[in-house]
């Protein structure tokens, strides 16, 4: 019963959210994803020093067990390799090619600008967010108490901050959480678009995630987890190639980037300007368009 009226709540949100399409979204999203993260990463930072003194001997274990015999062989054997893969495209989706949906609608005078922004975003999600959670977890000490996943994170903030530490950092996943349902919508809804070659009318669409955000929340969590990776799966094969192919011409663009900068220049790219002719943006005719972005 608690699951269906969770997932009608959620489903009731991301119904409120995806009805004013994109631009919405990106609104909601400027706002929620800041305001989450900064109340976590806060969390987190104070129980660490509310526990600095254990900190020597979590980072003594980190080492000592990463190069441990049975820890390495189970990373060979493919186990550990294996979850750390799965959760770090959980993370930051790198290499997944969803997150260029995003970028693609950016404005910007060059698209290395842009490519290091999102790695840049890599780095907060996973080296800043994933550590200061880890380091939160093992400072505590509550990873001996035979839990996992979000209720270890909030046995940790429990030890330090009692239930309202719980509240906050519940709220805060529920936040992550949501901003990624709606995130993910943010990119389908222009792909829809383009397979279908034609503006269309997306509420049977939107009427069809709202559904299945309800679906999400009611399967049983094992099912869920893995149809997640599955789908993650066939989007990073698919993906993975593509951006070997396209390597060469990276290379182009950003030694196209990097020669400007040298040069004391805001970099402008042209697409023709480094022998690239099949994009469907950067071309002489929109010159105009892109000058107009330079500072």
């Amino acid at each position: 019963m608690t699951n269906m009226l969770i997932g009608l709540i959620l489903a009731s949100l991301t119904a409120y959210a995806i009805s004013g399409g994109q631009k919405h979204v990106a609104k909601l999203t400027t706002v929620l994803v800041p305001l989450m993260g900064g109340v976590y990463i806060i969390f987190t930072i104070m129980i660490i020093i509310k526990n600095i003194g254990n900190i020597p001997g979590v980072f003594a274990n980190i080492f000592t067990n990463a190069f441990d015999f049975k820890t390495i062989l189970g990373g060979v054997s493919g186990s550990a390799l294996m979850w750390g893969v799965k959760r770090g495209l959980f993370s930051n989706e790198a290499g997944m090619g969803s997150a260029p949906n995003a970028s693609a609608t950016v404005e910007t005078t060059h698209p290395v600008k842009q490519g290091l922004v999102e790695m840049l975003a890599v780095y907060i999600g996973t080296i800043i967010l994933c550590s200061c959670t880890a380091l939160m977890v093992l400072s505590t000490g509550v990873e001996t108490a035979g839990i996992s996943a979000l209720p270890l994170v909030q046995a940790a903030v429990a030890k330090d901050f009692g239930q309202f530490g719980v509240a906050v950092i519940s709220f805060s996943v529920f936040m992550f959480a949501f901003s990624t349902i709606i995130g993910n919508y943010y990119y389908t809804e222009p792909n829809v678009e383009y397979l279908i070659q034609r503006k269309t009318d997306f509420k049977l669409f939107r009427v069809t995630i709202v559904a299945f955000v309800f679906l999400g929340s009611v399967i049983n969590t094992s099912l869920a987890w893995s149809i997640a990776d599955f789908f993650i799966f066939i989007m990073t094969v698919i993906n993975v190639p593509t951006i070997l192919i396209l390597t060469k011409k990276f290379l182009r663009v950003m030694e196209n980037y990097e020669k400007q900068q040298k040069e004391g220049k805001d970099p402008v790219f042209y697409a023709s300007d480094v022998d690239i002719d099949d994009t469907d943006y950067w071309k002489d005719s929109d010159r105009t368009e892109i000058a107009s972005l330079v500072k």
